[in-house]
């Protein structure tokens, strides 16, 4: 195998999730290289080519993000309109966002799960973009 097919081999291995030990001990069967030099090898490849693997692993991941986002957005709309039925049928009329008294009434004495399905929904929607960062940056060559 020439350098730059072994490299290209590599780089859609780890594309594919697969530890980078199983592909050192792969490419020294076909090959017949040492283990250190294959070890070095990989982990070059592994840095040079960052921004390759994560485009190429980038369908999957963001298939993942969006649907965590999704589901982050569908427990914060599902809270806020579980608040917004109840602290009306509660308060005998429509939420008024200035009758704070009577919301935070709800939230804390009443349920507190609400509170906690607003806290998971934006930990869901912060987590799935933080977690695209790089992936984001990958495709956008930044």
């Amino acid at each position: 195998m020439d350098t730059e097919a072994l490299t290209a081999h590599i780089i859609h291995r780890l594309a594919d999730a697969v530890p980078p030990g199983d592909i050192v001990l792969e490419i020294c069967n076909k090959t017949g290289l040492s283990w250190p030099e294959v070890e070095m090898l990989v982990k070059q490849v592994q840095t040079e080519h960052e921004k390759d693997i994560t485009k190429k692993q980038s369908p999957l991941l963001t298939m993942l993000a969006f649907g965590i986002f999704a589901g982050g957005v569908g427990l914060l709309a599902y809270a806020v309109y579980t608040i917004y039925l109840v602290t009306g049928a509660y308060t005998g009329a429509a939420l008024n966002p200035w009758n704070l008294p009577n919301v935070f009434n709800f939230i804390f004495n009443y349920a507190s799960y609400t509170l906690y399905a607003i806290l998971f929904g934006v930990a869901m929607i912060l987590g799935s973009l933080l977690g695209m960062r790089e992936v984001w940056a990958a495709i956008l060559n930044i």
